[in-house]
């Protein structure tokens, strides 16, 4: 395969792949009502994190090539299982769009990686890591908002402790968070709400929400409020003991830290300085480098250091990661 070809294949699977993006989101933006509506029911939350779009929509346009593939595999349940990991990122994305995102990191460095070597070892070298990409960006939407969350948490539960002190109900003290907190706590409680004014329990709702946001702290208020709906008892008074629970936990959590940070930056570098040093080597002598890419032995060793490298990386991240 020439070098033209094999850039053309990529640049033609970009432009398809990034052609399909936008006819679906052109579509998004000219949903109906109905369609609207249905973002509100919990049971359709679940199952897609987008509105659907005019089933009627003038038959000269382009089709939605994402919806049709998400018909195909919407009952799966991986596919459930994924879709709620968008939610809890907060991700505005289907699961077709997804796996185009798979696509395109695996293909575009692997590609790469072939013109580097001029061997299949070397595009599976760099589309394998490019496997990667997309998870680990939904995993740290995921993590920036679940903290984000626990640091917004207090404020929200000494606000409803208050306005229950002030005679209000629960429910309206949520109402009372939904609308003064900040994002994304208050998007949170005013989508429990919504689930709530369609008839469902509270207690459901409220495992909605833990689902959606699997925090420790969250799951802890969870409990204590589905437990309170069942023997009763002064809410306002068991919040403040749950204020000040989640305060020492976060006082010890800081302190944690503080002391583990050193181990965790020494395995941030002894896990990035191998493939650092060995693109260095490459760099100024790629024929002392290439028999790793070209011969058989060569190839075992780069895949046993990949091994290596993930099970030393997994042991000091469970080293320095102390659960409080």
């Amino acid at each position: 395969m020439t070098l033209p070809l094999v850039l053309g294949a990529v640049f033609f699977a970009i432009a398809i792949v990034g052609w399909a993006v936008s006819q679906s989101l052109a579509q998004r933006s000219k949903a109906t009502v109905s369609g609207r509506l249905a973002s509100y029911v919990e049971k359709v939350e679940m199952k897609s994190t987008l509105t659907t779009a005019d089933s009627q929509e003038d038959d000269t346009k382009f089709p939605d090539i994402w919806h049709e593939i998400d018909q195909l595999f919407e009952k799966k349940t991986l596919v459930q299982k994924m879709i709620l990991e968008f939610q809890k990122a907060d991700l505005k994305l289907r699961y077709s769009e997804y796996i185009g995102l798979y696509f395109i990191c695996a293909l575009v460095p692997g590609m790469i990686g072939y013109l580097i070597t001029k061997d299949i070892g070397g595009f599976l070298m760099l589309a394998g890591p490019g496997l990667i990409i997309p998870r680990a960006y939904v995993k740290i939407r995921q993590f920036a908002r679940i903290r984000k969350i626990d640091s917004q948490l207090v404020d929200a539960l000494v606000l409803i402790s208050n306005s229950l002190k002030s005679g209000y109900s629960f429910l309206q003290g949520m109402e009372l968070v939904g609308e003064e907190a900040p994002y994304p706590i208050a998007h949170e409680f005013r989508r429990m709400l919504r689930v709530t004014n369609l008839g469902y329990p509270l207690e459901q709702a409220l495992d909605g929400l833990a689902e959606r946001v699997p925090s420790e702290d969250l799951d802890l208020v969870v409990t204590v409020i589905k437990i309170h709906r069942q023997i009763g008892g002064n809410l306002a008074e068991i919040l403040d003991k749950i204020v000040h629970t989640i305060r020492d936990r976060i006082r010890i959590k800081g302190e944690i830290n503080t002391l583990t940070a050193q181990g965790k930056l020494q395995g941030i570098i002894l896990t990035l300085m191998p493939p650092a040093m060995a693109i260095g080597i490459y760099m100024m002598n790629p024929e002392f480098m290439m028999p790793l890419f070209t011969t058989l032995m060569g190839k075992l060793l780069l895949g046993a250091a990949f091994i290596l490298q993930v099970i030393g990386g997994f042991f000091i991240k469970k080293i320095v990661d102390i659960k409080v």
